[in-house]
């Protein structure tokens, strides 16, 4: 499975050298052709040559985004940038992959304006205090994970380990979802920590543990080596987002619409994602975002995330609750925070209309 092994290797490179990129202040998103840039220019430039010879086209403005790189619900993120979605918004992105938590402490210092990030880190640093962020959209807007097992059934999975995240993060809110759904209490498995899904799909493969919370593509890499889906966690659940589109009030204050920009941006990469027009293209675009020369297992993850997706990077109050019930579990104070108070919708609202969409 030489695609498979590549991915693997990709990821766990990804993980070790993301803080090395940030800490270098990378000024270009990590691919393997370096051929996004200039497409990028391209997307950028291609408008302007429409116009008369005396029309100068302004600058694109330049925007820092820290993302999760190796995130599935993330790599809609990707789709949109390679699209040229951005660009055509007026805005020239700085992509840098994120660390966890990175994103969120770089907002709350002021170090960015707006970024990507899984949902709960935000939102528990919201409610420890820090106000001033705001949650102004989502790539993912249900849970992405299965429990994959090299047991045949629920049944057999009793009494056995489950790898999954960390007590009262989304691997392991995903992960007790399914135990449960299985027809198992909580206390018929023993639970041990891994925080990605490459190191808990290595550990399945290894024999260390029965059964494994992952995300896609690792899903589809352990059904080609013959484990089973125990448990679709996101057809099963409830509305969660698993990935936010975060940044600070005052931000969205002073820039109200450049931030309707990016999410307009943002918008269209959902579109072109879920359009089987754009399956090629956005196949390849996954292979860049994985650093996978699988392009069969990226068409496959194509297929499961255009089928999550919503048709742009909504946010609700009921999504925003879920997440505040798990943050809820570690820290009390949760459950006295409503989530119209991490929301500000407006400049996604106006993006959205500004495309014919609501």
């Amino acid at each position: 499975m030489a695609g498979c092994d590549t991915l693997l290797r990709s990821v766990t490179l990804a993980l070790m050298g993301s803080l090395a990129l940030v800490g270098a202040c990378a000024r270009a998103p990590s691919t393997p052709s370096g051929t996004a840039a200039a497409n990028q220019r391209e997307a950028s430039a291609a408008p302007a040559a429409a116009q008369p010879a005396a029309t100068v086209a302004p600058a694109p403005e330049r925007l820092r985004v820290l993302y999760p790189a190796v995130g599935g619900s993330a790599s809609v993120m990707w789709v949109a940038y390679r699209a040229g979605g951005f660009a055509r918004q007026g805005l020239d992105l700085d992509l840098m992959p994120d660390p966890p938590s990175l994103a969120t402490s770089a907002l709350v210092a002021g170090e960015l304006g707006i970024s990507l990030s899984g949902g709960a880190l935000p939102v528990g640093a919201f409610v420890e205090g820090a106000r001033q962020l705001v949650l102004v959209g989502a790539t993912g807007q249900k849970l992405d994970f299965s429990l994959v097992g090299r047991v045949a059934s629920g049944d057999e999975l009793r009494g056995k380990t489950v790898i999954a995240g960390r007590t009262g993060d989304v691997g392991r809110l995903s992960a007790e979802w399914a135990v449960q759904g299985l027809g198992l209490a909580l206390s018929d498995v023993s639970f041990v920590t891994g925080d990605k899904s490459a190191v808990r799909y290595a550990a399945l493969q290894s024999g260390g543990v029965d059964a494994a919370i992952l995300q896609m593509p690792f899903v589809e890499i352990a059904q080609r080596e013959g484990f089973r889906v125990l448990y679709d966690v996101g057809e099963a659940a409830q509305e969660f987002p698993t990935t936010v589109v975060v940044s600070r009030r005052d931000y969205v204050a002073a820039n109200r619409d450049l931030v309707r920009r990016f999410l307009a941006g943002l918008a269209e990469g959902f579109r072109i994602y879920k359009d089987p027009a754009h399956a090629e293209e956005v196949t390849g675009w996954l292979a860049e975002h994985f650093q996978s020369d699988d392009l069969a297992m990226m068409a496959v993850t194509r297929e499961f995330y255009a089928r999550r997706l919503a048709d742009g990077p909504v946010i609700t109050e009921a999504g925003v609750q879920n997440v505040l019930d798990l943050v809820a579990q570690s820290n009390p104070a949760a459950r006295s925070v409503r989530p119209a108070e991490l929301l500000d919708t407006g400049p996604l609202h106006e993006a959205l209309e500004g495309m014919g969409q609501r």
